[in-house]
């Protein structure tokens, strides 16, 4: 039932599909753009600035602070992702698989093999407020 001037109903469909798909696609593709934009954007944390000296774990962060330093990383283990939640004498210690952190961030004992995520922050001179970076 090909004649001259009609097409297959193959033909048909596989048009009609490109049509309504084009919209489809383009639909799709700024759903994604738009939460991209959310997941990617960076959060932060704010911290009172009163924190006391020695380690602090909190929420999503692990946090070393003596008379002149502070550093805060995250609590992420580097090794599964696992959320570090305590501390002994000699370290921060995953309690997923036992990987061991120096207080400094670094790698005592694996299988971890990458040190903690050190994280930027900034202290506001007004409030005294600490503001962190959390990578999203």
């Amino acid at each position: 039932m090909t004649g001259k001037g009609k097409i297959s109903r193959k033909k048909f469909f596989r048009y009609f599909l490109y049509l309504l798909g084009l919209p489809l696609m383009f639909s799709w593709k700024k759903l994604v753009e738009s939460h991209s934009d959310i997941y990617g954007m960076k959060r932060q944390m704010i911290l009172p600035g009163n924190l006391p000296n020695g380690i602090t774990i909190q929420d999503e962060l692990l946090i070393r602070k003596d008379e002149n330093n502070l550093a805060i990383f995250s609590s992420r283990c580097t090794h599964l992702g696992c959320q570090i939640n305590k501390y002994d004498a000699d370290g921060f210690v995953c309690p997923c698989h036992g990987s061991r952190f120096s207080f400094n961030g670094d790698v005592e004992d694996g299988p971890a093999y990458k040190p903690l995520n050190r994280l930027e922050y900034t202290i506001d001179p007004k409030t005294n407020n600490i503001f962190v970076k959390l990578n999203g």
